[in-house]
């Protein structure tokens, strides 16, 4: 796919994977870009690990204190039991990992990001390219 991005000219240099990122311990703690689409300003939002699953991570805004672990943990289990196994049933297998080796899909919680809530694409470890969210480090 980078080959035929660049031979297209749509791409510049393409990145190649480093190294594996290990799985994140839950309590950890993760550094993202968001982006408010309603007002386009980009901030960085420090949130938590507080629940993983076979294919997410769920983080939660640290200033969000009142999100039950026992909230994430159903609606992680609903999304590995019904959403999950649907998507891969008509759309296929995901692609392979990110750069950094994990396929985990990263949820984060967070609040008041105008109205209507906003879709966050969340990218680690990159800056806001173009308006949109992402985690940063």
């Amino acid at each position: 796919m980078a080959d035929l991005a660049q031979r297209l000219r749509h791409a510049g240099s393409i990145p190649t994977r480093t190294q594996q990122r290990t799985q994140p311990a839950s309590g950890s703690k993760d550094v993202f870009w968001v982006t408010d689409m309603e007002n386009m300003e980009h901030f960085t939002v420090t949130a938590t690990l507080r629940y993983a699953s076979d294919h997410l991570y769920m983080y939660v805004d640290d200033s969000i204190s009142d999100i039950s672990d026992s909230s994430l943990r159903s609606s992680a289990n609903a999304f590995e039991s019904a959403i999950y196994p649907t998507t891969r049933r008509y759309f296929g297998t995901a692609w392979a990992a990110g750069l950094d080796g994990d396929a985990h899909i990263a949820v984060l919680h967070i609040r008041n990001l105008g109205q209507p809530a906003p879709s966050l694409r969340l990218m680690r470890n990159r800056p806001p390219a173009t308006p949109t969210a992402m985690p940063a480090t």
